[in-house]
């Protein structure tokens, strides 16, 4: 995890297929490639299909033996008409391997102490079945990929949640929530000892359900796994049940960290930053511009890495650290510009995507989530 490098690149182009071999010639081969992120505006499903198509034959002739991850994900850029977020990797190839499970690509990194696990883009055959269903079908594959490999589900990391219209209803159940209980079904194997993954639950204007997990198995010798609160905010996965917006009775919590750390012996590591909104304890900010739910949810993040709340989260250790980049999600495209601007100020050259996407709470307006290395 930490020989991972992170870019960000951006297109122009209109027409979907040119835009994509405009990216793809914009990224190194140098380095070989995990993961392939795309985002697109993409409003409807029948679109998604025709583009996730053409998207995965172009990838699999670009890269034919080695196909990295890749998901599309159906959230307008706001300020290109393409972004694509490319993770590299940096470090000895013959600890690499590229694999698939019933046409999802995923790749592996392994040594005598560490396995890792990449995946993205799984999603149900059908993206026009019931949420409910969707969620299931999506994390059955997940399994299936995990037992393959040798993974349990106490071994994701990271969680990607792309949910289309996330606060939309499908008869008593909200998606979001659908999702929710879902997950909690899903994870009721493990015992969590080292915490619930950090994660992001975020809208998308189609596409059903999508999810992307990080996975380690390591050896207590080099690695250990950090769960990291906000003394900020109350942990997502004890919110009280009035949060819970559905019709059914039995609902249930999210089911994630506020971050997580990698964080290996005498080296450093990696921090995952969940999806971070304007939520202090367990309540949003109400009534509130912009910019106020922005500095808010910068307060947060700066926070929750910051040497208190490492302190108590047993990361005395930590000196200094850095931010790899941001993934900024808008409810409106009408903030962008401002958005653009405070965070630029805020962190000069820092590689960040703005992005068009409903947040899982409707009165928010933003959400950061990120990666920090130290």
């Amino acid at each position: 995890m930490k020989n991972l490098i992170y870019s960000i690149f951006r297109t122009e182009d209109e027409d979907f297929q040119s835009a994509l071999l405009t990216l793809t010639e914009s990224w190194s081969l140098a380095k070989p490639i995990i993961r392939i992120n795309i985002f697109a505006a993409i409003f409807n499903n029948e679109d998604y299909v025709r583009k996730y198509n053409i998207l995965k034959d172009h990838l699999f002739s670009v890269y034919p033996s080695s196909i990295p991850t890749f998901s599309l994900i159906a959230q307008a850029p706001l300020a290109s008409s393409l972004v694509a977020e490319v993770q590299y990797f940096d470090g000895e190839l013959d600890e690499l391997r590229y694999d698939l499970y019933a046409n999802v690509p995923y790749v592996v990194y392994e040594n005598e102490q560490v396995k890792s696990l990449y995946i993205s883009g799984v999603q149900s055959d059908v993206i026009n079945v019931s949420f409910r269903q969707q969620s299931v079908d999506v994390f059955n594959t997940i399994a299936a990929v995990f037992e393959k490999e040798g993974f349990g589900v106490c071994d994701i990391v990271r969680q990607w949640n792309y949910l289309e219209r996330i606060v939309d209803f499908e008869n008593e159940y909200q998606h979001y929530q659908a999702f929710n209980d879902a997950r909690t079904a899903f994870y009721a194997t493990g015992q969590w000892s080292e915490g619930y993954p950090a994660a992001t639950g975020i809208g998308m204007q189609s596409g059903g359900v999508i999810v992307d997990i990080d996975a380690i198995k390591y050896s207590k010798d080099v690695l250990s796994i950090v769960p990291i609160d906000n003394q900020l905010q109350i942990a997502a996965h004890e919110y009280s049940k009035r949060l819970l917006i559905s019709e059914v009775e039995n609902k249930t919590t999210p089911k994630f960290e506020r971050a997580k750390a990698v964080d290996f012996v005498d080296d450093g590591g990696v921090i995952y930053i969940s999806g971070t909104a304007a939520i202090r304890g367990e309540e949003s900010l109400h009534n509130a511009t912009l910019k106020e739910q922005l500095v808010t949810t910068v307060e947060n993040i700066e926070y929750l890495i910051g040497d208190e709340n490492l302190n108590h989260a047993g990361m005395s250790d930590v000196c200094t650290r850095s931010y790899k980049l941001l993934r900024v999600y808008l409810k409106h495209d009408k903030f962008v510009t401002e958005a653009k601007e405070l965070l630029q100020r805020m962190f000069p050259s820092l590689p960040m995507s703005f992005l068009l996407a409903d947040v899982c709470r409707d009165e928010l307006l933003i959400e950061i989530e990120g990666i920090a290395t130290y």
